[in-house]
């Protein structure tokens, strides 16, 4: 899994930066965020609901990107 994360990290530095060369008017910037914070009280559940303090995490990132829609 890690192998495939970074793989797929390097691929996109790579793209963003063969963008940048083709278009220097524009800027691509990438957030990798965490809200995490979930509920792990059933470990068979693979997709598991956010807890409050997750909840209140996204909700916080919601608003810190509202300026850049």
């Amino acid at each position: 899994m890690k192998k495939l994360l970074l793989l797929f990290l390097v691929f996109l530095f790579t793209f963003s930066v063969q963008a940048q060369q083709d278009d220097n008017t524009s800027t691509t910037t990438y957030y990798f965020i965490r809200h995490a914070e979930k509920d792990r009280s059933d470990a068979t559940n693979h997709n598991p609901q956010l807890i409050k303090k997750g909840k209140r995490r996204a909700r916080k990132w919601k608003r810190y990107f509202k300026k850049y829609r």
